[in-house]
């Protein structure tokens, strides 16, 4: 516990100076939290895709996680992905150092150095966010489609449905 609150410590300032939105804004919140005017709460939004599009990184500090469609979301915007690597979720969708980072899990200051080196360097920050579209590609109704084509296909054969009521 002792650590994580050391590593809070160090990058406090660093990180909320480059974090913008988080939150719907509340002054119990900012009063806690001792965040002042450094980072800005904006209300729900139905327009998740404009957020998408105003933001930088996806970050992603998760203890478990699934398989969040939040990250191919996030690729699909052009958006580089720092995750913590758990077993399962991001590593199946970042491509570490290529579209994104994994960090280890719990490790706070290898999460702040991550999202800091990325943030400081735009080129290679522009290098991860092409590469982030590129490879939401596999995710497209297209190349879903291309991969389930074949299986449909076996199944209408094995079943013997006719042409006529299998149309898809």
């Amino acid at each position: 516990m002792r650590s994580r609150n050391i590593a809070w410590i160090i990058w406090h300032d660093k990180l909320l100076s480059r974090f913008s939105t988080i939150l719907p804004d509340s002054a119990d919140t900012r009063q806690v939290l001792r965040l002042g005017d450094s980072v800005r709460f904006n209300d729900y939004t139905n327009d998740i895709s404009q957020v998408y599009e105003q933001a930088q990184l996806l970050i992603l500090p998760s203890r478990a996680e699934g398989l969040p469609l939040t990250l191919v979301e996030a690729q699909a915007h052009g958006l580089p992905i720092i995750a913590s690597d758990v077993r399962y979720g991001a590593r199946d969708i970042v491509n570490d150092g290529k579209d994104g980072f994994l960090v280890e899990n719990g490790n706070v200051n290898q999460l702040a150095e991550r999202i800091m080196a990325l943030l400081a360097d735009p080129a290679e920050l522009m290098k991860f966010s092409e590469q982030a579209y590129q490879d939401s590609w596999k995710y497209s109704e297209e190349a879903v489609w291309k991969k389930w084509l074949p299986l449909v296909e076996d199944a209408k054969k094995v079943a013997e449905i006719p042409e006529s009521v299998g149309a898809i």
